[in-house]
């Protein structure tokens, strides 16, 4: 027999988001709030599944460390499933001229290469926003995500448009 009970946990750097999911969420999911430092309290080796969309997209300064984080709550053998904004991701922005992140792309002094895909790594500030809700924008070339963790995570599978109809999904398995 198979043991179905399994916890779902889920964390953000926002904490008004951390408290709608508690308040709507929280008889199916255990949230808690984190910062941007790459140390969350679990256990090594804790997850089957760790699953992060949307965030690679805005981490300016740590993202090997946050990688290297999510691979050590992970089992071995286990999947992490992360989005990025990459060269893909780009081709199918260059058509897209009504996306917000369309918008802050061509406005770069390179945009006609960053449409090609001629990038390794580009962060784009926060921009100003009347409610301070605006967030860094990074952008990462296929081979430099490859790169980040060669030792111990296994590139499965790559999903072109897998999240929010422009991210790419990557999915890892840990060695």
């Amino acid at each position: 027999d198979e043991d179905v009970s399994k916890e779902l946990w889920g964390c953000d750097v926002d904490k008004p988001s951390i408290q709608w999911g508690k308040e709507n969420l929280g008889e199916i999911i255990n949230l808690l709030h984190n910062d941007h430092h790459p140390k969350l309290h679990f256990k090594e080796n804790y997850f089957e599944l760790v699953f992060a969309g949307s965030i690679f997209t805005h981490i300016e300064k740590n993202d090997k460390e946050w990688l290297d984080e999510l691979t050590r709550i992970t089992k071995p053998g286990g999947l992490l499933y992360l989005t990025f904004l990459d060269e893909h991701s780009m081709r199918t922005l260059a058509t897209e001229r009504e996306r917000p992140v369309y918008k802050r792309v061509a406005a770069h002094p390179d945009a006609p290469e960053i449409w090609k895909g001629s990038f390794e790594r580009i962060c784009f500030p926060a921009p100003d926003s009347p409610d301070g809700k605006g967030s860094v924008l990074v952008l990462s070339h296929s081979d430099y995500i490859q790169r980040m963790n060669q030792q111990e995570l296994e590139l499965i599978h790559v999903m072109k448009k897998a999240y929010a109809g422009f991210q790419t999904a990557y999915l890892f398995r840990k060695k």
